[in-house]
């Protein structure tokens, strides 16, 4: 498998779709308008993608396409890419990799560490943060204003990030203290299990099954 962001130059040509819609695709995501398969259906496009590569008939799904695009860059797009990628090696991994989707997704406190590790890879979940990628930014050494760039940069990153949230402390620490404390009325919040950390309307048009 190979990951290219999308652009019109691969526009004509097969794809899988992770995360974003695009045209002349197989859908692997969650977005309103998805044709993503019956078999491999979830709440995240990264539980997704999960789905997808651990399935038996994955050639079946994936119909011999190795090459992997998404048109933004964001936690859920960013894992379900790397899922995607890495394949069966992915799989010990779901119980980090689902929780940070859903924080940066849904703005969902499933661990502290998926939060953390969410904000790590796409900032702030708050929308009037238009900030960019944390850790983008670091391993470059200047803002990444360019999704296709940020991708490049962070994907070589995720499993650590998965596995030693901690020492990425500098680029979620502010984030996370904001996020635990300040409601978007500034009132107080307790740190609980399903806790929406963000409690303004979803702003990318993605939806939960369940919704």
């Amino acid at each position: 498998m190979r990951f290219e962001y999308y652009s019109d130059a691969i526009a004509d040509a097969p794809k899988l779709s992770v995360d974003g819609t695009v045209d002349n695709a197989v859908h692997f995501s969650h977005w309103k308008g998805n044709e993503t398969p019956a078999s491999v259906r979830a709440d995240t496009s990264t539980e997704i993608a999960l789905n997808l590569v651990a399935a038996p008939n994955r050639e079946e799904l994936t119909r011999g396409i190795d090459l992997v695009t998404n048109n933004h860059f964001d936690t859920d797009g960013v894992l379900s890419v790397w899922t995607v990628l890495t394949g069966e090696r992915a799989l010990p991994f779901r119980d980090k990799l689902i929780p940070a989707a859903e924080a940066g997704d849904f703005s969902e406190l499933s661990t502290e560490d998926g939060v953390r590790a969410s904000i790590v890879i796409q900032g702030s979940d708050s929308p009037t943060d238009n900030s960019g990628s944390p850790l983008a930014r670091h391993l470059a050494g200047e803002p990444v204003n360019d999704d296709a760039r940020a991708y490049e940069l962070v994907l070589p990153h995720v499993e650590r990030v998965l596995t030693h949230t901690a020492e990425y402390e500098s680029l979620w620490r502010d984030a996370w203290a904001f996020s635990i404390t300040v409601g978007r009325t500034g009132s107080i919040i307790p740190i609980t299990r399903g806790l929406r950390l963000w409690c303004g309307p979803r702003l990318d048009g993605a939806t939960l099954l369940s919704s």
